[in-house]
């Protein structure tokens, strides 16, 4: 039975072979972790030495309930993994200009910083091997920021306008 149950069998084999083509380590020749999509819960983060606004985090296996609220969940006995990362944290640097998917921190206001995915988050992570062959898993997120916008002049904070007016 095809992997892609809603896939025509000739279209589902040619994506097999794009997949494992995609996934050869060019540099040894070795085949990294099939790939696939991971939901989970972030269950704790510790901050990694040396770098400005980057946690290794602890996740959870989730899953999906049923309608019609359709909620998530931790999954009783699911799997683990003790080492993720963000990829929207990946390019913060110490200390950056830019963070996440290109904020410049020149532009923000009051006391705005990034600030570390809360635990119980639910991310969608997949498998991936580093430099030595070690399998970690990247977080798929946009890092985000938290703190108290303040007015250009110092003033109060700025107001809100839900919805965007």
């Amino acid at each position: 039975m095809s992997a892609y149950p809603n896939m025509r069998r000739s279209e589902s084999r040619r994506l097999d072979a794009q997949v494992q083509d995609a996934a050869i380590n060019y540099d040894d020749g070795r085949f990294e972790h099939e790939p696939y999509l991971v939901l989970a819960s972030v269950v704790d983060a510790t901050p990694i030495a040396g770098a400005w606004a980057r946690w290794v985090y602890e996740c959870d296996e989730a899953w999906l309930g049923t309608a019609p609220l359709w909620n998530s969940s931790v999954r009783g006995l699911g799997r683990n993994f003790p080492k993720c990362f963000s990829v929207s944290e990946m390019s913060n640097g110490s200390p950056p200009t830019k963070i996440s998917y290109g904020v410049d921190t020149n532009n923000l206001l009051g006391s705005f910083l990034p600030v570390r995915i809360p635990d119980g988050t639910r991310v969608i992570m997949s498998p991936h091997r580093t430099s030595t062959g070690e399998l970690v898993w990247l977080i798929i997120n946009t890092q985000a920021i938290d703190g108290t916008c303040v007015g250009s002049g110092g003033g109060a904070d700025l107001p809100v306008n839900p919805g965007g007016l």
